[in-house]
């Protein structure tokens, strides 16, 4: 229970780095995630229908595991792991992470508490997802620093704003800070795997998120993470293949990954 409050603290910390976002329901997730257990599964609009992506089929979900309690375990991720995986797996195209914050917004009317996520700039093309308006993250988007940018659903657009089609270029002030909205979602994307979330709505904005050399540290587990299989590669070999890499980084950095290994999920 120790380390589960270590974890949670230095999640906490490491997500204020970015700025003008919280991490939402601190409480949520330690109930949620019990002795640094924290289960996961697609929620329903994702579950029970197509998913509104390119090639849905070769999208999938990676967690960690802590082998003392069950390998099928499906747990946040540390951002260093997270880092290795994408370095040095064989099987992903790409290799995405995100978590789920909460973004106030205080343009035009009354602030408006809003279900956020902070993504790394390849998060849409991981999905295969195109804006409707403007456009996604670039790679400029990803590096240290990044501008401050954000891109809407469908939904916030529509609601807050009318569907205003002069939005792209507009300053937002999200959690006190200006944002430039970059781009505009369609209406059928929605992106949200956290079973548990404040409200159980999906994200209704994001912005980007960037691991730096300060935050790949061991220390807390706090992302998820969606990646697309490479071309003819299946599940079962992706699979194998992360299971090996997370076994070699357990004995790499026992200290912080001992008992802890990697799950592909569908």
């Amino acid at each position: 229970m120790q380390t589960l409050w270590q974890d949670l603290r230095y999640g906490a910390r490491m997500l204020l780095k970015q700025p003008g976002f919280t991490l939402i329901a601190v409480v949520t997730l330690a109930l949620g995630i019990g002795a640094n257990t924290a289960i996961f599964s697609v929620v329903n609009a994702v579950l029970l229908e197509p998913l509104p992506y390119r090639d849905a089929d070769g999208l999938v979900t990676v967690w960690e595991n802590n082998g003392r309690r069950s390998p099928d375990q499906r747990n946040v991720i540390n951002p260093a792991n997270f880092m290795d995986w994408k370095e040095q797996n064989n099987v992903f195209s790409d290799l995405a992470a995100f978590v789920d914050v909460t973004g106030i917004l205080t343009n035009d009317g009354e602030p408006e508490e809003l279900p956020a996520q902070l993504a790394t700039a390849n998060l849409f093309s991981v999905l295969g997802a195109e804006a409707m308006l403007g456009r996604v993250f670039s790679d400029e988007d990803g590096q240290v620093n990044p501008p401050r940018v954000t891109v809407l659903s469908y939904g916030l657009w529509q609601r807050r704003f009318g569907g205003d089609p002069q939005i792209i270029g507009r300053k937002l002030m999200i959690n006190g800070i200006d944002r430039t909205v970059i781009g505009v979602m369609p209406a059928g994307f929605q992106w949200h795997i956290r079973q548990n979330s404040l409200s159980g709505r999906v994200a209704e904005l994001w912005t980007p998120y960037v691991i730096t050399s300060e935050t790949r540290v061991r220390r807390g587990r706090f992302l998820s993470a969606v990646a697309r299989l490479k071309p003819g590669v299946t599940v079962a070999q992706a699979s194998a293949e992360m299971t090996g890499l997370g076994a070699r980084l357990e004995q790499q950095y026992q200290d912080f990954n001992a008992n802890w290994g990697v799950n592909v999920v569908p």
